[in-house]
């Protein structure tokens, strides 16, 4: 029992300081790192990971706590979804199938776990508010990111076989179909979402206490981002359309958060212009909601019990955190298909532009084509890392950061990037963009035959942006996750492509990656 309250009042501090870091904007978009409540899952050894998978394929949160609510497989906290991607990042680099046959169980946990409505409870086959549909924590937008990612088989998830592939996809557009009918709506008007939702009625829900049913801000957030990386539909427009329109709405300037030495106060000033929000919004009336442990609803944080103005993120900077991407406008993956290198002899298919080829094709005719500085076209910077570093895979799929470098705006449309490899067997060939902070819709593909083939490299795929894209300001930078594959999935060697960089985790200036604006050479080497 004194270790249990030690270990809650550390918890409470650590919410404290999280919460503080909240409001005065230093936490990052996405909260990766690992805190004191998080699932041992984030930070036990991979061997002690798969002693804990349970027999019906996930985790518990906690490997010491087996009694209880919390003796059952969960997604809270992290749990679940972070040994998967654990056990599988250490199937890349080990090449044991111990690990991918373990993450696969795992996988297949999670789809076994969605409701046939398309959501998530936090905890599998639980009793009380654990079987609620939870968005808390972003615990089921952080499942259908994973389960995204293993539909496409991408990164570290190669290794999957179609079926489940097929299944994951299955499972994430269902959960989209839940996001959207989750979406509160108010007399007719479309707002946001709760922290968690009744599986049955999909109406919000409560949990503990002090978290009634109501309208949250640190969850719909992590909703609309995932929103926006999925193919257009009337539907997902309008809702992404009206949940932003809602956090304008219920924005507040014109305060500061503080925190004493044993208190969060708010005080009034009227210099503060950057908005913040509440946690939580009373449904109906859009006023911000402060529960104690009586569960009491106040309309003002000091007349709560000070123990609970301290240990939670009752305000934050959440609704900056939305992404810039615009709504997306088409689905990713056929706008790049028709296009996808047709195997025919390479002078149709080269011209990026529509005019002859003798333009098209930069390698015959290097000197006009390979300006180093253009000029008024802008400056573009590439780094690159590719998701999956085996020396032989059945998808090349490299990352890329654009940067502009210049001093003026460049219009996207005129941008191309070129990741240079080796077929290794002519096949035709499919291209899907995974994920671009402009929208993934936002973003074209072509793989292009060369016409003199080059060492390690007898092809590219050109990735270009369409005329939705808008432009990239100086300074300002876009992130494009693609991947390619042959029609018949067979590997590459990537080992010797020319783009290929097999030691670089995260994002790296690769001078082996072009960039063209316009007709003009603006980054990089050629082969």
């Amino acid at each position: 029992m004194v270790k249990s309250k030690l270990k809650l009042k550390y918890m409470s501090l650590i919410c404290v300081f999280t919460f503080i870091l909240s409001v005065l904007e230093i936490m990052p978009q996405q909260c990766v790192t690992v805190l004191a409540g998080d699932a041992t899952g984030t930070t036990a050894s991979i061997s002690d990971i798969l002693k804990n998978q349970r027999p019906d394929g996930g985790w518990i949160k906690y490997y010491d706590q087996t009694d209880g609510e919390w003796g059952k497989s969960t997604i809270d906290n992290k749990a679940t979804y972070t040994e998967i991607r654990r056990l599988a990042a250490e199937y890349t680099k080990t090449k044991n199938s111990t690990y991918s046959n373990a993450a696969l169980n795992g996988i297949k946990f999670l789809l076994n776990m969605q409701y046939s409505n398309g959501g998530w409870p936090q905890v599998y086959k639980s009793t009380g508010y654990h079987t609620h549909i939870t968005y808390n924590d972003n615990a089921m937008i952080n499942v259908m990111f994973l389960l995204d990612e293993v539909s496409k088989r991408t990164g570290d998830f190669s290794f999957v076989d179609s079926n489940t592939a097929n299944s994951c996809k299955t499972a994430v557009d269902k959960g989209v179909d839940c996001i959207l009918k989750t979406q509160v709506n108010v007399n007719g008007k479309l707002t946001v979402w709760g922290q968690q939702h009744d599986e049955v009625t999909l109406k919000p829900a409560g949990a503990r206490a002090y978290e009634l049913p109501s309208l949250c801000t640190s969850e719909s957030v992590g909703i609309i981002n995932f929103l926006k990386t999925r193919p257009t539909t009337p539907e997902i427009a309008a809702s992404i359309k009206a949940a932003e329109d809602w956090f304008n709405l219920v924005k507040i300037t014109g305060i500061k958060v503080v925190k004493t030495s044993n208190d969060v106060i708010v005080v009034k000033d009227p210099s503060v212009t950057t908005p913040i929000w509440a946690r939580f919004y009373e449904i109906g009336t859009n006023k911000p909601i402060f529960v104690g442990r009586d569960g009491v609803v106040k309309y003002e944080l000091k007349d709560i019990d000070q123990e609970r103005r301290t240990g939670y993120a009752w305000y934050g900077n959440w609704g900056l955190k939305i992404s810039n991407s615009p709504v997306p406008t088409a689905a990713p993956k056929p706008t790049v298909t028709p296009t996808v290198s047709p195997k025919p002899t390479a002078v149709p298919t080269v011209s990026p532009k529509p005019t002859a080829v003798p333009t098209v094709t930069p390698k015959p005719t290097a000197a006009p084509t390979v300006a180093p500085t253009p000029t008024a076209a802008g400056s573009i910077q590439v780094k690159m890392f590719n998701g999956t570093t085996a020396s032989s895979t059945n998808s090349i799929s490299p990352k890329f950061t654009l940067t502009n470098t210049g001093k003026t705006a460049i219009n996207l449309s005129t941008v191309k990037v070129r990741y240079y490899y080796t077929i290794d067997g002519d096949k035709s060939q499919s291209f899907w963009c995974d994920w671009s902070t402009i929208g993934a819709s936002n973003v074209t593909g072509k793989m292009v035959k060369m016409t003199t083939p080059k060492t390690n490299a007898d092809y590219y795929v050109e990735v270009g942006f369409a005329s939705t894209a808008g432009s990239l300001n100086p300074g300002a930078s876009i992130e494009v996750q693609v991947r390619v594959s042959k029609s018949d999935w067979s590997n590459y060697t990537q080992i010797n492509d020319y783009s290929f960089n097999s030691t670089a985790s995260n994002y790296v200036v690769s001078n082996k990656v072009t960039a063209f604006v316009g007709n003009l050479l603006s980054f990089g080497v050629e082969p």
